[in-house]
């Protein structure tokens, strides 16, 4: 009876986690809807999406959206973007430690292994539970960019950007996706508004990284 009991209660809980892993993956592939009132017909609405990894943020009509896009009702509507352009990575630094967790789970498994005297036991080579990490200084380049664009109902359009060396970058806008995509004539405008540092840390190859690739 308490077993019955149990399994009673678990099972809304479980229901309930993958209800919200549900509800996430549609609203991250689910463009946002942006006008009042009812849901309309898609002949009848614009998608906008960004397609660039260094625009951090986009804005239309006081809604922020990102690469899933927004649903907006044709005719004219102002961008905004915050636009982030990463750097070459330098300070870099190498550091190693060990998975005492997993090292040490091998060992007693070993140790189970030699006490039922199996004839191969499990191996565990301190090399296998060596991490590798690298950490490194990146300076980002902020530009904020402002563009308007008139749109149809029934089509899709992608903001992109494109960076440049010396100057803050240029901003384009496109109607479709992906390789079909045409670029319209509007052009948006930037202004730099200054730079930002960060330190990053990532994992290095498992076995014997480089000296030479950590400045990479």
């Amino acid at each position: 009876m308490c077993a019955h009991t149990r399994d009673v209660l678990v099972l809304p809980a479980l229901l309930c986690v993958v209800g919200g892993v549900l509800g996430c993956l549609v609203s991250c592939t689910t463009p946002l809807k942006g006008y009042p009132g009812p849901e309309r017909p898609r002949e009848h609405i614009a998608i906008v999406s960004v397609a660039h990894r260094d625009i951090d943020r986009a804005t239309v009509d006081g809604k922020a959206f990102g690469a899933a896009g927004i649903q907006l009702l044709p005719g004219h509507h102002t961008f905004a973007l915050s636009v982030s352009e990463g750097q070459s990575p330098y300070d870099c630094k190498q550091s190693q430690g060990i998975d005492t967790y997993r090292y040490d789970q091998c060992r007693k498994e070993r140790e189970d292994d030699i006490k039922k005297r199996k004839k191969a036991s499990k191996e565990c080579p301190l090399s296998a539970y060596t991490q590798y990490r690298k950490r490194c200084l990146r300076d980002y380049r902020l530009s904020d960019c402002e563009m308007t664009l008139s749109l149809a109902p029934g089509k899709a359009y992608e903001l992109d950007i494109l960076a440049t060396a010396a100057t803050p970058p240029m901003v384009f806008a496109y109607r479709g996706s992906g390789q079909t995509r045409e670029a319209l004539p509007a052009l948006g405008t930037c202004r730099f508004v200054g730079t930002r540092t960060r330190l990053e840390e990532g994992p290095l190859s498992p076995c014997c990284p480089s000296p030479d690739s950590l400045g990479r």
